[in-house]
């Protein structure tokens, strides 16, 4: 046997079918030594067919894992909705916003009840006075009478205008003569001294007048009542021009007042007689 003179036919068709056996069994286990030793007749053909079934059902649950990977993406946008959720509450903490808006409309509004307090507002400048129309002008008297309001720490300005006045037409002329008389809401042309409404002395009944010479700002009659009442008077040519009269007080006055303001032809008799 060991001649091989028998064997020689088996040999070649055993190589034939080892040649197509180890063909196979490279494809199926790579590595696979016992097909070359034990040849048998088709135990390489069921390894091969072997190993390709189990390749594809590798890959089937492959794809179960990417499936599954989906379904993880879809949670993670329902977490960011929720959170844009809470951005929406944070923005309704404006309201703080409006109760401090409230807060600076009532401080503004305390203090005074200025401006546009009355009819004669804007007025607080001397470069921006109220002009004040003369309601009765002869030859013996030119007046006006005005109701008024003096807000806390302001001041009125009054335009007057005494240059166009024909007094001087008077037979009995002297000069111009200037009666002014104010008082604050309260008060009155004589006061206590007639047994007429009158306010005691103190600072939020005090009230302060001036007269000048518009053009110039020359001071040319002045008075200050801790009473609320206030008169000035004077004589001469410079009340024949134009005139401003300025009302003001301390911080503390704050009050509606009464104001006439007249130029004569003469020094005439102070109405005020109990």
């Amino acid at each position: 046997m060991l001649g091989g003179c028998v064997p020689t036919p088996s040999s070649d068709t055993g190589a034939s079918g080892s040649e197509s056996g180890d063909g196979d069994g490279d494809t199926g286990d790579g590595d696979t030594g016992d097909g070359d030793g034990d040849t048998g007749d088709g135990d390489g053909d069921g390894d091969t067919g072997d190993g390709d079934g189990d390749g594809d059902g590798d890959t089937g649950d492959g794809d179960g894992d990417a499936g599954d990977g989906d379904g993880d993406t879809g949670d993670g946008d329902g977490d960011t909705g929720d959170g844009d959720g809470d951005t929406g509450d944070g923005d309704g903490d404006g309201d703080g916003d409006g109760d401090t808006g409230d807060g600076d409309g009532d401080g503004d509004g305390d203090p005074n009840q200025c401006p546009d307090n009355d009819e004669f507002e804007p007025n607080d400048l001397p470069e921006a006075p109220t002009d004040l129309a003369w309601e009765s002008n002869g030859n013996f008297s030119a007046r006006v009478d005005i109701d008024a309001f003096l807000c806390a720490q302001e001041d009125d300005w009054y335009l007057i205008d005494g240059s166009a006045l024909t007094l001087e037409e008077n037979d009995d002329f002297e000069a111009y003569t200037l009666f002014l008389d104010a008082w604050a809401q309260g008060s009155s042309l004589c006061g206590e001294s007639c047994d007429s409404p009158f306010l005691p002395d103190a600072p939020e009944n005090t009230m302060t007048i001036e007269v000048l010479n518009a053009e110039t700002l020359e001071l040319l009659g002045t008075g200050t009542g801790t009473d609320g009442r206030v008169d000035i008077g004077g004589m001469g040519a410079q009340f024949k021009q134009m005139l401003l009269v300025h009302v003001f007080g301390p911080p503390e006055a704050s009050y509606p007042y009464y104001l006439s303001f007249e130029l004569r032809a003469l020094n005439a008799e102070d109405e005020c007689e109990c």
